[in-house]
């Protein structure tokens, strides 16, 4: 996967910032998802088949993408400045 990342520090901070909120989001509903499946005593079809779950795809791509941005923009690691809002990333997952 290539991304083209900005150089500029502070967009790259906002983008670090964005995408470890959205990681924490997606660790809590694969831990939920796994809760869910143990609970009905399930299986998840797609990890069934490919030893990962999609959850488990989303984090690992997720955490790439951090990774990625920090060898970029190091300095985007640092503590962004304290503001009074930080904008949330609309993220919605379903799990049935």
């Amino acid at each position: 996967m290539s991304i083209d990342f900005p150089r500029d520090t502070d967009r790259a901070a906002d983008l670090r910032l964005q995408a470890v909120a959205v990681l924490r989001q997606l660790i809590a509903a694969r831990e939920e998802c796994i809760a869910r499946h143990a609970e009905r005593q399930t299986v998840d079809p797609y990890k069934h088949a490919t030893g990962r779950s999609s959850l488990d795809v989303a984090i690992a791509q997720t955490e790439a993408m951090i990774a990625q941005l920090d060898e970029t923009a190091p300095a985007a690691r640092r503590d962004p400045p304290r503001r009074t809002r930080v904008a949330r990333p609309a993220v919605s997952v379903s799990i049935t």
